[in-house]
């Protein structure tokens, strides 16, 4: 093709010199272009069939080319020389330009010098790194004619084209080959090409069948051209094979052409979106863009959205390829990301502490790390204090752990079962019984409950059995631990309590009837006979005295006769009910009282536990009896079975060991995720004001609180740790 522009240069200036004497050829003018009805007449006049569009190549033989003019006269393509000399055609880029901004398809020819399919190769290489630049819409070609060729074979020269055409088609452009009438059917074994053709012949279709351009003159006439011009036409249809919109394969490098102009900056392809640099290539890896960082990925250069692990961190892209920082939302679950990268582990934000799972998902609820339990509201902050949990009261010290057993609290003392759920009410500990109040605090002293009297040791376990103020002797139910009051059948005797609980000696009216309890041990005299103050009494085996009981000392009915010291009768010295100011007001022992004694007008009442223990017989000496007698001072070791307290249940939130959700994306392995007993301490520190999940209110209420563990009647204790001892790091 080189070559035959050299020869048109020359037959162009005779044809000029002889159009300066001769007139105008009318066969010639029309030649090539459109009749009256609209089809293109070959240089005999006959009617071309099959035409698709015409179009010109050119090169800097034309020099200087209006391409505006160009289009104007029913020219559709233009393909345009890259080489001239072994170096790019100096009026490439212009006419590439030209052609493109007029309208016209853009392809490329290559005149080839190529004797070896690495020479093809390093032709295709050649083109493919010029026209890169460039919006090319038509075919890349190989020009296969020179005579450097003459002497290859026909395997040899198939082999070179479709060395050259396979380079062109992978990096996404179309390729063909351009040749002559003759070349096709005597040098080139076509039978092993599969590229189309562009064939060239003169004033006569070619021969060949099939081509897809014919290349039918080198003396055509185009307005904007100077001289002759080759004129092309197109049989083949190539809009569905030259897509607009594409990426393209260039050496190593991928670029995007969008209406074959190749792009920079964001581009979205259809189906992700990429970040070209200003050459045009892709950009990887991280990318700060206006102050927000982006990720693409380093295989494809595609923006990552979702989870995204890159330099042994996690991180969580946006929808909008931003990276997402601080508190985010994925799929009903709280992560936090320090600068991006997903935490896990400890987390402080100013005061507050959080706790993040081997997967990053934030922690709610109970947890239990290196065999303690925390708790974490709703919102994920660590709670500290007193809480109100699921209908149940705990105590979580400073650094978050939840307390167990027995604690002094603000210097009252408090006992949280093995679930962490303080006690209220009656509670067996260890085989004793306690009661709690409804704010958990240990009772001591005398206990009101239900109208019935109990009294609970300094230590707070309940009494039972007999008990003495120095002054008067009590009983207290060896199952129910309740104060004895009227009649009770205590080791096969009975014995009399008034309404203050104090056991009667001496006569006794109980309607009508008179008793006689031994003033040495209380014990009811019955069944004989039994000599008070010299004077002998018979009494049945209910303890009825049967004897004339004028001589007792007129006592009245309900009433109780007590001798003196002496022996003597003390006369009026009766007690009727409950004393009008109480007995014991000291108590049984010495130490804190939970009320006054009974028959006191002044004392704390108890609410009403849910369960007591229970068991206490206020019969008459012949009604049933109940309950054993104990030594002074016993406590109850029985009792009805109560359990010690309740058994809430507190068990770890297990930790997902899956990778954070997401369909595209989603993290193949996990980010290492916990089972729900970790150790893991690791922490993080913001000190910014940052504003956690969630609303401020929460399902739980503390307060802040001393404390410090102590076991009852010892004088050991520990303090809780201070959480400013974790001032570089998490709760231990």
């Amino acid at each position: 093709m080189r070559q035959k522009k050299r020869a048109a240069a020359l037959l162009l200036s005779a044809v000029m010199a002889f159009s300066a004497v001769s007139p105008a050829l009318p066969a010639w003018a029309a030649a090539w272009q459109k009749n009256a009805s609209g089809s293109y007449i070959g240089s005999d006049g006959s009617v071309l069939t099959g035409i698709l569009s015409r179009g010109v190549d050119v090169s800097q033989w034309q020099q200087n080319i209006n391409w505006s003019a160009v289009a104007a006269d029913d020219i559709q393509f233009a393909m345009i020389g890259a080489r001239y000399n072994n170096a790019v055609d100096p009026y490439f880029e212009t006419n590439v330009r030209g052609a493109a901004a007029a309208g016209l398809r853009v392809g490329v020819y290559l005149y080839s010098y190529a004797t070896t399919t690495a020479m093809a190769e390093s032709d295709a290489d050649f083109v493919l790194n010029l026209i890169k630049d460039y919006p090319i819409s038509y075919p890349v070609v190989l020009d296969v004619e020179a005579q450097e060729m003459n002497n290859l074979t026909p395997a040899q020269l198939s082999d070179i084209i479709n060395a050259f055409c396979k380079k062109v088609e992978t990096a996404g452009y179309y390729p063909m080959v351009y040749t002559n009438d003759y070349w096709i059917n005597n040098k080139i074994d076509m039978t092993k090409v599969h590229y189309d053709v562009w064939i060239a012949r003169y004033d006569a279709k070619p021969s060949y069948q099939g081509a897809a351009f014919w290349q039918a003159s080198n003396q055509g006439t185009v307005n904007g051209i100077s001289g002759n011009v080759d004129i092309n036409f197109s049989f083949k249809d190539l809009s569905g094979k030259l897509p607009a919109n594409r990426w393209r394969l260039i050496g190593d490098k991928w670029y995007y052409y969008k209406n074959y102009v190749k792009q920079t900056g964001w581009i979205n392809d259809g189906q992700s979106w990429y970040y070209l640099n200003q050459d045009g290539t892709q950009y990887k890896g991280w990318l700060l863009l206006n102050n927000q960082y982006y990720y693409l990925l380093p295989t494809t250069g595609q923006m990552k959205t979702g989870w995204l692990q890159a330099e042994d961190a996690w991180y969580y892209l946006n929808s909008d390829g931003t990276m997402a920082k601080d508190w985010i939302q994925v799929d009903g679950k709280y992560y936090y990301l320090l600068n991006g990268a997903m935490v896990t582990g400890w987390l402080r934000i100013d005061t507050d502490y959080y706790y993040l799972r081997g997967d990053g998902s934030m922690v709610t609820g109970w947890r239990k790390m290196d065999g303690k339990y925390y708790y974490f509201g709703s919102n994920g902050k660590l709670v500290r204090g007193w809480a109100d949990i699921d209908g149940k009261r705990y105590f979580l010290q400073q650094d978050g752990t939840m307390l167990t057993g027995w604690q002094t609290i603000d210097g009252l003392l408090y006992y949280f079962d093995a679930s962490g759920a303080m006690a209220a009410g009656w509670t067996k500990l260890d085989g004793y019984w306690y009661y709690f109040n409804n704010e958990g605090k240990l009772m001591t002293g005398w206990m009101q409950l239900d109208g019935k009297f109990y009294y609970l040791h300094t230590d707070g376990r309940m009494v039972i059995g007999w008990q003495s103020d120095g002054t008067n002797k009590y009983y207290m139910d060896t199952v129910s631990g309740v104060m004895s009051v009227g009649w009770k059948q205590i080791e096969q005797s009975w014995y009399y309590f008034n309404q203050s609980g104090h056991m009667i000696t001496g006569w006794l009216n109980d309607g009508g009837k008179y008793y006689y309890l031994n003033p040495a041990d209380g014990k009811m005299v019955s069944n004989g006979s039994f000599v008070v103050n010299n004077v002998n009494y018979t009494f049945n085996k209910s303890g009825v005295c049967l004897s004339e009981t004028s001589a007792i000392g007129g006592g009245s009915a309900g009433s109780v006769y007590t001798p003196g010291t002496s022996g003597t009768q003390i006369n009026g010295s009766n007690y009727t009910g409950t004393p009008a100011t109480g007995n014991s007001q000291n108590g049984i022992t010495t130490g804190t009282q939970a009320g006054s004694a009974p028959g006191g007008n002044a004392g704390t009442t108890a609410t009403s536990p849910s369960s007591n223990p229970t068991g206490n017989s206020t019969s008459s000496p012949s009604g049933n009896s109940s309950g054993t007698g104990m030594a002074v001072g016993n406590y109850q070791t029985g009792g009805p079975g109560y359990s010690s307290g309740s058994t809430g249940s507190t068990s770890g939130s297990s930790a997902s060991t899956t990778a954070p959700g997401g369909s595209t994306g989603t993290p193949t392995v996990s980010p290492g995720g916990s089972n729900g007993t970790s150790s893991n301490n690791n922490y993080y520190t913001n000190t910014g004001s940052v504003t956690g999940p969630g609303s401020a209110g929460a399902n739980y209420n503390y307060s802040s609180g001393s404390s410090s563990t102590s076991t009852p009647g010892s004088s050991g204790s520990s303090s809780s740790r201070n959480l400013s001892e974790y001032q570089t790091g998490g709760p231990k």
